[in-house]
């Protein structure tokens, strides 16, 4: 049964691109899973075979899928773990309080939550361990400019308030309820708005959005914070002091 795509306004790669992606990210699509062929997607959202190649070559270069060559298209498994270290948590906490400054946090909710396949797997939970889930706005001068969704293993035993989460950054926390953190691997690349962006950022559909991936290993490599989170492309600047070899 094919979905409907309505929405004239809006290019129809980018409605396939905004489809696939939410289905990804709410699990119904898991890590190393593969996805339905193009010709199957084209019968499900009832477009065209070169509608469905463009969204997916999309979201092949935003690092949510990967192609094997004879076998087809897989979601990617995990945030990659290979990168050399390039700057520290401290220096993380000093964006993150410099950025407070000039805006603040709004819609912020905490609740414990059954993670789906992809939260599960960068957390390395099991398949019935829970998580804590912190979400919230950040506005600028009344407009929302970014978004974030953090999780932490619920047996962390970490107090995570919203009086914390407006006062601290998610490492400053961790490490003041104990968590000995060894280092962080944060990915950082560009996406366009899908409908779930566009809706909390309210933009329209295609906007250029900052991905941020952020995550943090304790002293035994365990995995006790996964951040992801969007900034709007035309108000997020990164700064880094790089040195001389």
């Amino acid at each position: 049964m094919s979905l409907a795509i309505h929405d004239t306004k809006l290019p129809r790669y980018l409605q396939v691109y905004s489809i696939i992606k939410d289905w990804i990210q709410n699990g119904r699509y898991g890590p190393n899973e593969k996805l339905p062929s193009e010709g199957e997607f084209c019968k499900i959202l009832g477009v065209s075979r070169i509608t469905t190649r463009r969204a997916i070559e999309m979201l092949t270069q935003e690092g949510l899928l990967h192609r094997v060559q004879g076998l087809g298209t897989f979601v990617c498994a995990t945030t990659p773990k290979g990168a050399k270290p390039s700057s520290n948590i401290s220096d993380l906490s000093e964006r993150v309080k410099r950025l407070s400054e000039r805006t603040r946090l709004e819609n912020i909710t905490i609740e414990v939550i059954s993670p789906n396949a992809r939260i599960r797997n960068e957390l390395e939970l099991g398949e019935n361990e829970k998580c804590q889930k912190v979400s919230y706005t950040r506005v600028e001068k009344k407009a929302p400019i970014g978004y974030a969704d953090i999780y932490f293993p619920e047996d962390l035993g970490v107090e995570i308030t919203e009086d914390v989460i407006i006062q601290d950054s998610t490492p400053t926390l961790l490490q003041n309820g104990g968590v000995s953190i060894s280092g962080a691997h944060q990915l950082i690349g560009a996406e366009l708005a899908d409908e779930q962006s566009a809706r909390r950022l309210k933009i329209s559909v295609g906007t250029p959005l900052v991905r941020i991936r952020l995550l943090i290993l304790d002293k035994k490599k365990r995995p006790v914070e996964y951040l992801h989170a969007r900034y709007r492309a035309d108000v997020y600047e990164h700064h880094a002091y790089l040195t001389s070899l």
